[in-house]
């Protein structure tokens, strides 16, 4: 993802920033905490570890990141977005035009994004794709994953029915009909639709493995704790940016008050 965002900066240093125009932007995560862990979790990375109630951003590593991302808001290769959307009964819901006003890249105010299979049709510019970023330590992105899983229970009274349902689905026949269908953001695990999608891209896009990711459990921690350290995050970014804070006083910052945070919000014994 480095190297994304290092190609995407050289847009800034053309002169884009003059029409208004970023490096880099992705819908409804622009903030500073959206980058943060965009960049970290591809390296593994956590800032906190629920595990051990302990934040951990005082290391080498992550005021690399904290500095990074810091000086590519500056040079405009990133723009802080923050699309407020409605909020009803505590859940925040976008409408048609929040999804239009936070989509830089549609209305060619972004040089680069990162969007899904089929996601990009339709441009009213000249459009170019390649893979997404893989992990340094393997064939991996974390842009890709398997979103859909089919399984039978053990004992289930109709599991051959169930099973031949299972084949079929994943069959040639089915991935011949969603080529058809030019499904937005997925693609089927047969790999004989490529022989209906004759898209270039798909054979390398079929080599890369989906990421591991990391999911921890909150375990009992209060759940407003991340949305808090969150907006921390994006705080110190800010100052930062401004001037206002060195990276070292941002690191500093987060693994104070984010530790304070975090105490804050310990299950009760």
């Amino acid at each position: 993802m480095k190297d994304v965002f290092v190609l995407a900066a050289q847009f800034g240093k053309a002169g884009s920033g003059k029409d208004g125009v970023v490096g880099y932007h992705q819908p409804f995560s622009s903030m500073p905490h959206n980058l943060l862990f965009s960049l970290s979790t591809r390296d593994g990375l956590r800032p906190y570890d629920f595990r051990t109630g302990k934040v951990t951003m005082d290391t080498r590593s992550w005021r690399e990141i904290v500095e990074t991302v810091a000086a590519l808001y500056k040079n405009g290769t990133f723009t802080m977005q923050n699309v407020a959307g409605d909020t009803v009964d505590g859940e925040v819901w976008y409408g048609p035009e929040d999804v239009n006003e936070a989509d830089l890249f549609k209305k060619g105010k972004s040089a680069m994004t990162i969007g899904g299979y089929n996601a990009m049709q339709g441009m009213p510019f000249e459009l170019g794709m390649v893979t997404p970023p893989v992990s340094s330590a393997g064939n991996r992105s974390e842009d890709m994953g398997v979103y859909t899983y089919m399984a039978i229970p053990s004992g289930a009274e109709h599991g051959d029915t169930a099973w031949e349902m299972i084949r079929f689905m994943l069959g040639d026949y089915v991935a011949k009909v969603r080529s058809g269908l030019q499904e937005e953001s997925e693609l089927p695990t047969r790999k004989s639709y490529m022989q209906c999608d004759r898209n270039p891209l798909l054979p390398k896009l079929y080599e890369i493995l989906p990421g591991l990711g990391q999911s921890y459990s909150l375990e009992g921690y209060d759940p407003k704790f991340t949305t808090l350290f969150s907006e921390l995050e994006d705080r110190e970014i800010a100052a930062a940016v401004k001037g206002e804070r060195s990276v070292d006083g941002v690191i500093a910052a987060i693994q104070k008050e984010g530790q304070a945070l975090m105490d804050a919000a310990k299950p009760k014994k």
